[in-house]
């Protein structure tokens, strides 16, 4: 549905444009508010991938399973079962009522969206239709939902601005005197009169002959079709306004409604457009404009090629501008984003010059969306890569190699110390526990003695870390109370987890009699009584056992650090499972409440969110090795679904000839083997045989 409005929202503002200033929007909360990335459709492996709750893996989509057809000029009562109905009796074309989804589409009209998984869908129902003698539809091939993929950090162009001018008309103001003329003139030129707030363009002052003989006459292009003649000469001083104004005819007169309309019909008919995501915006300036956001990228790209610095539908000696519109969206904690401010600052005029827009929202739950929108591909390309550098900060060395702390890894003295420096000197310290490496965020002229500092604190640090590999089944134990009870032993600041790598490790942040004790007492688990559980304190983590850092409250009401909410995600996306699932360690590890997605996206990065998804995935195909496989050859990691051969078959036949879209190696299938490079292969055998 359009959406039109005058100059930006209120609750809008954005960098790029004027000098530097904050930028705070509401921040989207679901698919319903149009983010793409929010969708949950990603594209992984050559293949599309949907998440559901707990970031499972909902439903798989080859590229070359579905294609889909957006049907148009409908009757206006028409439903699911109508078009059913229309496409079975006219064409003879089966489409179950639930692969029909409609659509309010631009001008209230209603579309219908078919998704069939068959890749020759849409060309049938289009060469169905054309020239059809009683089926008025018109169709047009669509991106299939299940293909529509969208990633955080991943730069996007799917949307298109177009604008034009707004009508405008030419006016002759006419004067006793040439000095008065020309003092309106100077007066135009250096915009000290404007038109309804316009700028308008101003000629030389020219003798009028005829029965307005020795008087003056002053041109004025660009004035605004709206404006009156009142309103034309309301910035003039009453003593140098002219006797008489003339007006010529508008441009145009087509009301801003109809010429938005029929824009996007042009727009219409090169591709599907996002039907909520058309806006139109009328501003102060000369021209109107139209935003759009194309279902598919490459519909965009054409636009552009068809459309832009063509003649208006409504007005040949107008021009209509089409300019590709390249987004990037990310998700950053704020206390990062509160570190890096400086930096942000700085940058914004490389930006300004760039013509990019630096969208930021307010944080909620901790967290802030960072948006940039341009023309350029590059330039949206480099500015992106310019934030995220500074976005994960400097990484702290000492001659050579990363500076480091057996005690950062355990929450013991030495992290704590970190924590005081950080307030001290008004920095931000990111703790990278899986690669035992410390970056820092904060004002440049700070970071050097604030550097030297925790190199003394590192330097200090007695103790030395160990790592005790954790069975696949340990984790359960170690939740239930096991991890508690090392701690008490050994002590409960020499105790960490690392749930992330693969494997998981016991982390021990001492000496090695430490190791030694809670070695002991993690390989003999099993002959020990079930250890017991204290109850964790209510501004304690869940996980580690501390008092929350950066405080993550699930929808269980369990509280976690930022830090061990992202790394319970991640442990669940790696844990061995047909359906793996992000699930609440809570209670000891009996919570397991299933995560939504919006819960899991709300408290992790963007860039945690992308890699949870990935590694779900990776999971998820290699625990369903009988459904799905990766490419064998090496190096080739595209996915495809296994074939089973029908009951009685001896070997597989030619349809379960694979053809790898990446390597363009042929597969067989069913025994997962080149069909060419080996003799293996029962689908070749036969072939030679034949």
């Amino acid at each position: 549905m359009l959406r039109w409005s005058k100059g930006r929202p209120a609750s809008c503002y954005s960098r790029g444009c004027g000098l530097p200033s904050y930028t705070e929007i509401e921040e989207p909360t679901g698919p319903e508010d149009n983010v793409p990335e929010m969708s949950w459709v990603r594209h992984l492996k050559g293949v599309y991938v949907t998440f559901g709750p707990g970031a499972t893996v909902a439903a798989i989509s080859m590229p070359w399973e579905y294609s889909a057809v957006r049907l148009t000029n409908l009757p206006k009562d028409c439903s699911s079962s109508t078009v059913a109905e229309c496409l079975r009796g006219e064409l003879g074309v089966q489409v179950p009522e639930d692969k029909i989804e409609l659509q309010s589409v631009f001008g209230g009209e209603t579309a219908a969206d078919v998704t069939m998984d068959d890749s020759d869908f849409a060309k049938k129902i289009i060469n169905a239709l054309d020239g059809h003698a009683t089926v008025d539809y018109h169709a047009v091939a669509l991106l299939p939902p299940k293909h529509r993929a969208a990633t955080f950090g991943v730069i996007r162009g799917n949307t298109v601005n177009c604008s034009w001018h707004k009508p405008n008309r030419t006016a002759w103001l006419n004067f006793k005197s040439l000095s008065a003329a020309s003092y309106v003139k100077s007066k135009f030129s250096a915009s000290e009169y404007r038109v309804d707030g316009i700028r308008v363009c101003p000629g030389f002052p020219k003798a009028n002959d005829g029965v307005k003989a020795s008087t003056w006459k002053l041109q004025l292009d660009k004035v605004p079709a709206s404006a009156s003649r009142s309103e034309i000469v309301e910035d003039i001083e009453r003593s140098h306004r002219p006797f008489h104004v003339e007006l010529s005819r508008a441009t145009y007169k087509i009301p801003v409604e109809e010429a938005v309309s029929e824009i996007v019909k042009l727009l219409m008919r090169i591709g599907p457009l996002d039907p909520s995501a058309v806006d139109s915006t009328e501003g102060q300036g000369r021209r109107y404009k139209v935003t759009v956001r194309f279902v598919d990228a490459k519909d965009a790209a054409q636009a552009i090629k068809l459309l832009n610095y063509k003649p208006l539908p409504f007005c040949t000696h107008g021009k209509l501008t089409v300019q590709r519109i390249f987004t990037v969206r990310m998700r950053l904690p704020d206390h990062v984003y509160a570190a890096v401010t400086e930096d942000i600052e700085a940058m914004y005029r490389d930006w300004k010059q760039n013509h990019l827009t630096v969208t930021i929202s307010i944080a909620i739950k901790g967290f802030r969306d960072i948006i940039f929108e341009g023309q350029s591909l590059e330039r949206v390309a480099e500015a992106q890569a310019s934030f995220e550098s500074i976005a994960a900060g400097e990484l702290l060395t000492e001659d050579g190699m990363p500076l480091w702390s057996a005690s950062f890894a355990t929450n013991a003295w030495a992290y704590n110390q970190m924590r005081e420096l950080e307030r001290q000197f008004g920095v931000l310290v990111l703790c990278d526990r899986k690669e035992r490496t410390l970056r820092m965020l904060g004002p440049r002229h700070i970071l050097g003695r604030a550097r030297l500092e925790i190199a003394k604190l590192c330097n200090r640090d007695p103790r030395l870390d160990f790592y005790i590999h954790l069975d696949p089944n340990a984790l359960p134990w170690l939740l239930r109370g096991g991890y508690q009870h090392i701690g008490r032993i050994v002590g409960r600041d020499k105790v960490g987890l690392d749930l992330v790598s693969e494997p998981r490790y016991l982390v021990i942040s001492g000496s090695e009699a430490d190791l030694q004790a809670a070695q002991g007492l993690y390989h003999n688990r099993r002959q020990l009584p079930e250890p017991p559980v204290s109850a964790t304190g209510p501004d304690e983590c869940s996980l580690c056992g501390f008092e929350a850092e950066h405080a993550v409250l699930t929808e269980c009401d369990h509280l976690y650090c930022g830090s061990c909410f992202e790394d319970m995600c991640l442990s669940c996306a790696g844990t061995p499972s047909r359906m793996p699932a992000v699930l609440c360690y809570g209670d000891a590890g009996q919570c397991r409440t299933v995560l939504t997605l919006t819960a899991i996206q709300q408290n992790i990065s963007s860039a945690a969110l992308e890699r949870l998804f990935e590694r779900m995935f990776a999971t998820f195909v290699g625990a369903n090795a009988r459904q799905y496989r990766y490419c064998p050859t090496p190096s080739c990691e595209q996915v495809y679904r296994v074939d089973e051969p029908n009951e009685g078959a001896k070997a597989p036949t030619a349809e379960f000839e694979f053809s790898c879209p990446q390597c363009q190696v042929a597969i067989c299938s069913f025994c997962h083997v080149s069909h060419y490079n080996t003799v293996h292969c029962p689908l070749r055998n036969k072939r030679v045989q034949v």
